[in-house]
């Protein structure tokens, strides 16, 4: 068995926050383990259904500006879209590829 944290008591916590960096490996399954212990000392083990990592990007295939109050213009020379504006951005995004973990 490959433990990537060891067990750590927590107290009565309810929100945890690892405090070293996890090792994880893209395309490996890791399982979350609990040893949780009620107020009169019953333990009770849980597990997660394991999480795959998945660490390519999704890959974007368009990203359209939509209409904002401030005018959109498109430059021939650099083959991108801008704006006028300095504190709004108004677009869209379709058919995003997620090639391994499906969720998209």
């Amino acid at each position: 068995e490959n433990l990537v944290q060891e067990f750590v008591d927590v107290g009565l916590q309810t929100h945890v926050t690892s405090k070293k960096a996890l090792d994880l490996q893209h395309g490996h399954n890791y399982t979350v383990f609990l040893r949780v212990y009620n107020r009169a000392g019953v333990l009770k083990k849980l597990s997660s259904d394991g999480v795959i990592i998945d660490t390519t990007p999704p890959v974007p295939q368009q990203i359209i500006p939509m209409e904002s109050p401030a005018e959109w213009h498109y430059s021939d020379e650099t083959e991108t879209y801008y704006s006028s504006s300095s504190s709004d951005i108004y677009v869209t995004w379709q058919n995003f590829e997620e090639l391994e973990s499906e969720m998209w």
